[in-house]
């Protein structure tokens, strides 16, 4: 009953009225980003195919633009669950924008192949064309505290590949201090934290004071977890790295299907996705991510610190119950 209520005040919660392009380049613009899911979903992108390289350069020449260098890790990705392994060669695209200070980098993720049903407009070429719209805002504005990385990864739809290959051989993996994944479950409505790291109080709080219109709660996960799907987030929360994972939710029927197509997405939602990726970008790239006391690597040694079950309703908390995580005294 709870979580029904959650849901449905959630539903009700409508995305900011998009941006146009001619608004200041230090701001996000859904109309500036639309252009770019236009270019990626124009057909499917699987892992390997001709599509998929065709969008991995213009990744690469867009990153190029900014004034970037974008490097291409290929590698063998390998993915072993409960039910099956997947293997596969992997391309993913990274670029990291330098801080003022050395330290834990901040990571910004979302993929870039499609499934072979469809275009993948929304899931998830629209998180790659915010993250894009978001590097280019900060290009404009005072240079963050921490190095800030952006990971476009190859191969989620295929079973996480790609992320399976940064944790497994990248050399920045080790420099990561907090990772924000970005996906679409559907194509339109705001967007919804849904997901944490455990140990997660500082995050909750930090997204809390960053983004002016909050949405998610910890419930969502227990519904998230029982789906037949999986995100590049889970690679990183198996590999200890703090993260938050985001995505808007409704207009589910077009998951996977012909029907994410550009022009079926709504805009709003990728501006309320941008204005939260940028918002998250300033806070946490200029707070230090070295602290384990901030953020909390969920190892069993690890003392007890603070983390919420949480429900956020347009930017403020509706319910948040404070649990510890006990010492584990076992030799």
């Amino acid at each position: 009953m709870i979580l029904a209520l959650i849901i449905t005040g959630l539903f009700q919660a409508t995305p900011p009225e998009p941006l146009p392009a001619v608004v200041s380049p230090s701001i996000f613009s859904s109309a500036r980003a639309i252009l770019t899911v236009r270019q990626i979903a124009q057909k499917p992108r699987p892992i390997g195919t001709s599509e998929n390289a065709k969008v991995r350069d213009y990744l690469v020449t867009e990153l190029k633009a900014l004034g970037l260098e974008p490097h291409i890790q290929t590698a063998l990705g390998i993915h072993q669950s409960d039910q099956e392994g997947r293997a596969g060669i992997v391309h993913n695209v990274l670029v990291r924008l330098p801080g003022r200070v050395p330290g834990k980098a901040l990571l910004l993720m979302a993929h870039y192949d499609s499934t072979h049903t469809g275009p993948g407009a929304a899931d998830d070429g629209a998180s790659v064309a915010a993250i894009l719209e978001t590097l280019r805002a900060l290009k404009k504005l005072p240079v963050l505290q921490n190095d800030l990385i952006c990971l476009f990864t190859d191969g989620e739809e295929a079973g996480l590949l790609g992320a399976e290959a940064i944790i497994a051989e990248h050399p920045w993996a080790k420099q990561i201090g907090l990772v924000l994944n970005f996906e679409y479950r559907g194509n339109r409505g705001p967007f919804v934290m849904f997901e944490t790291s455990p140990g997660n109080g500082e995050l909750i709080k930090g997204f809390a004071k960053a983004v002016p219109h909050t949405l998610g709660n910890s419930l969502m996960y227990e519904v998230y977890k029982r789906l037949p799907n999986d995100t590049d987030m889970t690679v990183f929360k198996r590999a200890g790295i703090p993260g938050m994972n985001f995505a808007a939710i409704e207009g589910h029927t077009s998951y996977h299907t012909q029907l994410d197509r550009p022009e079926l997405l709504q805009e709003g939602s990728i501006q309320h996705q941008g204005e939260i990726l940028l918002a998250l970008a300033q806070h946490f790239g200029n707070m230090s991510l070295d602290n384990d006391v901030c953020f909390q690597k969920f190892m069993p040694e690890i003392l007890s610190r603070g983390e919420l079950s949480f429900v956020f309703i347009d930017g403020k908390f509706s319910h948040a119950v404070q649990k510890t995580v006990a010492r584990n005294n076992s030799g």
